[in-house]
Parts: structure tokens; C-alpha cells; sequence
């Protein structure tokens, strides 16, 4: 069975490597960026199970990739990272693709087990 992909959007580099290690390498493979305009490159590109966007990365501009995906029509479940949940997120058309909001600091295996869960693997 091919891996499936999910996309990390965060600019800790830290964050990919730690969980990256905690996920089945040959079910679920992450791809990470570092900031909005590679991610939405990505999200153009390539058919993602999931996607894990920090609302912190790139100065704020995270919040171009949930546009992008809404006028995009691409619909997969996110998972958000945030300090701060902002309402505007509520207005989105793509509100109810996000399925979880985790604020830092957080274990690296819930995101892990969340990824797997938006990749539809069970463990």
C-alpha cells in the first residue's frame, strides 16, 4: 500500500522531525513547508489526505492558505496549531474541514495520532 501524504505548515522545523518519527513511514508520509506561498504551491500540486497549518508561520499570511483552499475548493480535514483561534476562522467555507485545535506546547504523539486520523489510518 502506498503512503499517504498529509502537509505540515510550520516554520519549527523541529516540529516535522519529531513527528515524522512518531508516524508509520510506510502508511503516512509529511511533507512540510515553512511558510504560505509554498504551501499553497503544494496544495496545487499535490492531493493531500490532511493538513496540519500553525496559524503562527509566515507572519500571519496562514490564513491566505485557508483562502486558498476555500476558493480552491480543496476540501481535506486540517487540523490547526494556534496560539490564538481567531473568529474570522468560523467564517470560512472550508470552517468544517478543520477538525482540531491544538495550542503549543503539545505532545508530538497526538498530533501524530491526529495526522493518522485524518489520513483515515487506525492504529
Amino acid at each position: 500500500m502506498p503512503a499517504r501524504t498529509a502537509l505540515l505548515v510550520d516554520d519549527d522545523p523541529a516540529t516535522g522531525d519529531t513527528v515524522r518519527e512518531l508516524l508509520p513511514w510506510r502508511e503516512v508520509k509529511l511533507e512540510s513547508t515553512a511558510n504560505a506561498t509554498e504551501a499553497i504551491d503544494c496544495l496545487t500540486k499535490h492531493d493531500y489526505c490532511g493538513l496540519v497549518l500553525n496559524l503562527d508561520v509566515d507572519d500571519g499570511r496562514a490564513l491566505e492558505i485557508l483562502n486558498h483552499m476555500s476558493d480552491a475548493q480543496v476540501n481535506i480535514p486540517i487540523v490547526v496549531i494556534t496560539s490564538k483561534f481567531p473568529d474570522s476562522l468560523r467564517e470560512l467555507a472550508i470552517a468544517d474541514d478543520i477538525k482540531l485545535v491544538m495550542a503549543r506546547p503539545f505532545d508530538p504523539s497526538l498530533l501524530a495520532s491526529m495526522i493518522l486520523g485524518l489520513c483515515r489510518i487506525e492504529r
